[in-house]
């Protein structure tokens, strides 16, 4: 975690090993990281799954899941029930 004073995570997120939480970031509900993934800055993600090795920018994600692999680049709004598996990079333009 790179700046606790601007984190918030509740207690039943899980986070897996190497997880890098940039700062700015709200983990709600039974959000779910995946080891290796990087999330931020100033991401919010609520029941969020987000699989391992996963790069997700500034992002709202609420109720989705991103498989392994996913790059979600800044300023992107994922739907709630989105399922998210390729690897192709998901952006605002798509």
């Amino acid at each position: 975690m790179w700046d606790p004073a601007t984190t918030s995570i509740d207690a039943d997120v899980q986070l897996r090993p190497d997880v890098s939480l940039l700062p700015g970031k709200v983990l709600k509900s039974h959000s779910q990281i995946g080891g290796g993934a990087q999330i931020g800055p100033n991401a919010c993600c609520i029941d969020a799954v987000i699989g391992e090795r996963v790069v997700a920018g500034t992002i709202e994600a609420t109720g989705v899941t991103n498989g392994a692999g996913v790059k979600v680049v800044s300023f992107v709004v994922l739907e709630s029930g989105q399922v998210v598996n390729a690897e192709p990079q998901v952006s605002s333009e798509s």
